[in-house]
């Protein structure tokens, strides 16, 4: 059961994922890969619909726990185990929730592809990011080479990669890594108020935008626009349509059901 190396509180329809192992900077062992899962499984079936990721103490995440890579563990066996951090990491971008990565300290390696993998990233003034697996003679897999570049573009995403060299918060502002930075101290407050402006959207809306965006990221364009327009098509039937629509006109908030 999780709880000692991974912690998940729950706030109406925001979920709070903690990183807890402080002592190794939130490393990814094998204990925290497995109390995540068990955290993922909860989260893919309960009724939050925004979900924070965070580390306790000084870092976000520092990413493979450099014990298991001594002692042999690969990052990518032949036959893919639900386990492994790539496997990890692909369950949290395949979240049908919206997702916010709330970065503070370092966040490299394996710890920047969970930032990566998230839908929108907020970062504290000293927060820094990099993707250094050259220097162990290894490289980024667990999403690393696919989600960085388009982010912040091929020469950028390169240039991490292959110096090893990491980039600080208001750098990552700059490329388009993060969202918006914010002074350390007001890094979770910011996090939830983010996630509060998501949870009063359309369900149904806010859901659809996710898929289509990622969809199209994965498609060409063509089929990328075929697909959005499939899913606006079907928004403009729902009842939060009529409901958004109507409270518009008649000058209130409106109150959306996910119908």
């Amino acid at each position: 059961m999780y709880g000692e190396f991974v912690k998940y509180e729950k706030d109406g329809e925001v979920g709070l994922v903690t990183l807890n192992r402080p002592d190794r900077l939130n490393a990814l062992g094998q204990d925290v890969r497995r109390e995540l899962n068990e955290v993922l499984d909860e989260i893919e079936v309960d009724a939050t619909r925004v979900v924070i990721f965070a580390g306790e103490g000084r870092a976000f995440c520092a990413g493979a726990d450099i014990n298991d890579l001594s002692a042999g563990e690969d990052l990518r066996s032949p036959v893919p185990d639900p386990s492994e951090t790539p496997e990890v990491i692909k369950r949290i971008g395949d979240l049908n929730k919206v997702v916010i990565a709330a970065v503070h300290g370092a966040a490299v390696g394996g710890g920047c592809e969970v930032a990566l993998a998230c839908d929108m990233r907020i970062a504290s003034e000293n927060a820094r990011f990099g993707l250094p697996e050259i220097k162990l003679g290894i490289m980024p897999g667990a999403g690393g080479t696919q989600r960085m570049p388009r982010l912040v573009g091929e020469g950028r995403a390169k240039w991490l990669m292959m110096t090893g060299e990491f980039i600080d918060a208001q750098t990552s502002l700059q490329w388009g890594l993060v969202n918006q930075v914010v002074p350390n101290e007001e890094l979770m407050a910011e996090a939830r108020k983010l996630a509060q402006t998501l949870v009063a959207q359309p369900p149904l809306a806010l859901a659809f935008i996710k898929s289509a965006v990622d969809r199209g990221l994965e498609s060409s364009l063509p089929a990328g626009i075929e697909y959005e327009a499939r899913c606006s098509y079907i928004l403009q039937q729902t009842e939060d349509k009529a409901e958004g629509t109507k409270a518009f006109l008649e000058k209130r908030k409106p109150v959306f059901t996910g119908r």
